[in-house]
């Protein structure tokens, strides 16, 4: 009896594990900057940008095959959202002519429709940070 639940609780932590693992998440990271960048879910930042122009790509790391995605998506910045509902990667085209130096975009994923016709509404994001330094 005692073998048995406790295979069956390792069993249990193994599935939320897994589960967790295969969980929608949105990705981010800010490019161009003199230092490497890596997607990170949730959040991501840079103090290193090398552009007056910079761009943040946001990824939706989805557990299954994706359909149609919603994005939402909001900066106080002037730029440009390139968001294709049938992609999972959505990007921020900063055009550098706002004054502050420290910036922010966040995307977001509202609803996920999979290819095998089952559905999610969600509210996964992520917020990026930067800043464009004094030379900018």
């Amino acid at each position: 009896m005692i073998k048995q639940l406790l295979l069956t609780s390792a069993l249990f932590g193994l599935a939320i594990c897994s589960t967790n693992a295969l969980a929608d998440q949105v990705l981010c990271d800010v490019s161009p900057t003199s230092t490497p960048q890596e997607m990170t879910p949730d959040f991501c930042e840079s103090q290193s940008v090398t552009s007056s122009r910079p761009y943040v790509s946001f990824q939706f790391e989805p557990s299954k095959p994706i359909e149609h995605v919603t994005w939402q998506f909001s900066t106080q910045l002037s730029g440009r959202w390139d968001c294709d509902p049938h992609r999972t990667e959505c990007v921020f085209y900063d055009d550098g002519e706002d004054k502050p130096s420290f910036r922010d975009a966040t995307a977001c994923v509202k609803r996920v429709i999979y290819k095998d016709g089952t559905w999610k509404s969600m509210n996964e994001c992520a917020t990026a940070i930067y800043s464009l330094g004094p030379r900018f």
